[in-house]
């Protein structure tokens, strides 16, 4: 399988500094051209030059080169002929093979015969950092060299100079004798171990040694004495008992019996270093911690990590999948978007991210894939329930379109997170309104068109209903139509939370019950009128008994009078008239009874009644109409 070329790199070299001089050793045209072009793309290309054979190679020698870059095998001339060469005419200018077919063994020998490097010619990307620190080394190795020739020069010749550089050093430097006494210390090793100058005079090394280090002091002493240099990082003590964490390099007899020791605090570095392992393991823990499979590929695309829900996932240990390829571990992937995503985000340094299905596992994946210089990290998780709910969720979103182009209520649809709303065609038909230009409906602008009575009432119930853990809503209340005018709706809302009991949406209806609310308005107001109606009434029939009654009971009463003393051939014209008297009274009583069994007030009782009395007490008093009329009435 070809495997994807790494996405560009920045330019290693600082182009803005002097471009370096390569001299490049290569027979073949098209391999020239392919190592200028990642030179010139790596910020190398400020001055390369190109031979073909050993002629023109040793003619180039004459000149200042940087490094040397050499083919491995060409016509009667090898890299081992070449390095030989250059270790003759110019030793200190760095020699990197390129070569496509040299063996290792070859390779390890020219390393030991003093080339600083060597790459295969199909993983120029190690080109780059081989020239670097190629180059690096050479300038280092020469400061260096240069500095300690410098610095024995000047001691032998200028011990004021000495004494300068020793002063004014930021590092701490101690001069000791044969005995271990210290014989002079600058001011910057006085601050680092806290004592005067004339303290430390009177010490001799072990006693700013940490205590584990100074049993067999004497011993280890006439040891360094005798190995002549000591290199290292050491624990030294302070005054205060403190430690200290340094950097020391000690030089014997710099001077004869005189022994330099130069100390620089890397106490900060520790710390730095230390805080940085922290990191390191807390971002391990997240990455052991989180729900997503994770796992990072080299630039050959093999594992270089794997966490433990990627272990579940693929059921594999780590200990199997690290270093492996990557299309080892998933052969199913061969030719599907997870192969072409993969290698797009390494050709073109981008992140990618999909949802896509394993046509194997067969379950839904959303991976992402972040590139970095040398591979790339891969999130992943399984999210085939989160599918599923979607699809049930698209099916019920368009379930609930479908009814809202049906119905004539007005549907909504409220999005609590973002405050959006979506308003079925009903919405406009009834009440006018279209989407404003500028968003969209909002439940600001829904809240804003109801009726500032009915407003904070309405808000007061919404909110409430959200934050309680109910599913449903209803409020009555009154709505601007576009006209101006107001409508009576009724709103009954579905509250839709989230695993958290959040509110997240509200789907609803809006009714309009105007035309309803306005017969209601009607019927009131008939049902007032009509009960004003009565108590006229009743208020009537009590005036009319109080004037009925009163002349009422004197006739009945001069009637009484007429019946006792009227002489015998009169009484049956008195009785008619008290017993006529009577019965006008019985009526009235009657009617005002009637009123009170309609104002629900007359208590009613059950008794006997003589119906052959009263049915006498008729005719007798409706016997004389009847005669009027030529009628018999009789019983």
């Amino acid at each position: 399988m070809t495997t994807a070329r790494p996405a560009a790199r920045p330019a290693l070299h600082d182009r803005s500094a002097e471009p370096l001089r390569v001299l490049h050793l290569e027979d073949s045209d098209a391999d020239s051209a392919v190592v200028r072009r990642y030179l010139e793309g790596q910020g190398f290309g400020g001055h390369i030059v190109r031979v073909h054979n050993r002629p023109g190679f040793l003619d180039q020698l004459t000149h200042a080169f940087d490094v040397v870059l050499a083919d491995h095998s060409m016509p009667g001339f090898d890299s081992c002929e070449a390095l030989r060469l250059v270790r003759q005419h110019c030793p200190d200018v760095p020699f990197i093979i390129v070569s496509g077919t040299i063996t290792e063994d070859v390779a390890v020998e020219a390393i030991k015969s003093g080339a600083a490097d060597y790459v295969w010619k199909d993983r120029l990307q190690r080109l780059g950092p081989a020239i670097e620190n190629a180059v690096r080394e050479r300038r280092d190795r020469v400061e260096h060299e240069t500095e300690l020739l410098r610095s024995q020069e000047s001691l032998s010749r200028n011990q004021a100079r000495l004494k300068a550089i020793f002063e004014g050093s930021l590092d701490a430097m101690f001069l000791a004798g044969d005995d271990a006494r210290f014989v002079d210390a600058n001011p910057a090793a006085a601050a680092l171990l806290g004592y005067s100058r004339e303290e430390i005079l009177r010490l001799r090394v072990p006693d700013i040694w940490s205590p584990e280090l100074r049993p067999g002091f004497d011993e280890r002493w006439e040891a360094l004495r005798a190995q002549g240099s000591r290199a290292g990082e050491f624990t030294y003590q302070r005054k205060d008992g403190t430690g200290v964490e340094v950097e020391q390099r000690a030089t014997f007899n710099v001077l004869p019996g005189l022994h330099l020791s130069i100390l620089r605090d890397i106490t900060g570095r520790k710390a730095a270093e230390a805080a940085l392992a922290e990191a390191a393991r807390r971002n391990a823990e997240i990455l052991e911690s989180i729900g997503d499979g994770f796992f990072a590929l080299d630039a050959a695309w093999r594992m270089t990590y794997v966490n433990a829900e990627a272990e579940r996932y693929l059921q594999r240990r780590r200990e199997d999948l690290l270093g492996q390829f990557i299309w080892d571990v998933l052969p199913w992937v061969h030719g599907t978007v997870f192969q072409s995503e993969f290698e797009r985000s390494r050709r073109d340094n981008v992140t990618v991210r999909f949802t896509e299905i394993g046509p194997v596992s067969g379950t839904w994946n959303d991976v992402r894939a972040f590139p970095y210089e040398d591979g790339i990290t891969v999130y992943f998780r399984d999210v085939t329930e989160e599918k599923r709910a979607e699809t049930v969720l698209r099916e019920s979103e368009e379930r609930l379109r479908l009814v809202a182009r049906a119905t004539n209520d007005a549907v909504w649809d409220w999005d609590v997170r973002t405050g959006a709303a979506v308003m079925n065609a009903a919405f406009t038909e009834v009440f006018g309104w279209t989407a404003p230009a500028d968003g969209g409906f909002t439940i600001e602008w829904m809240l804003e068109h109801v009726h500032p009575d009915d407003r904070a009432r309405v808000t007061e119930s919404a909110f409430g209903a959200f934050k309680e853990s109910g599913q449903g809503w209803e409020a009555e209340y009154r709505f601007e139509r576009a006209d101006g005018t107001w409508a009576d709706v009724v709103t009954r809302g579905h509250i839709v939370r989230s695993a958290d009991g959040w509110a997240v949406r509200v789907v609803g209806t809006m009714l309009d019950l105007t035309a309803r609310k306005s017969t209601e308005r009607a019927l009131v107001a008939a049902k007032e009128a009509a009960e004003e109606i009565a108590r006229a009434k009743s208020s009537l029939l009590m005036n009319m008994s109080h004037e009925i009654r009163t002349p009422l009971t004197a006739v009945i009463g001069y009637a009484e009078m007429l019946a006792m003393e009227a002489p015998p051939d009169l009484q049956d014209l008195v009785e008619p008239i008290e017993r006529g008297g009577r019965r006008l009274l019985d009526t009235l009583n009657s009617v005002l009874d009637l009123a009170q069994i309609e104002a629900g007030a007359l208590p009613l009782a059950t008794v006997a009644v003589d119906l052959r009395a009263e049915a006498e007490a008729a005719i007798t008093a409706l016997h004389p109409l009847a005669q009027a009329k030529g009628l018999s009435l009789t019983f």
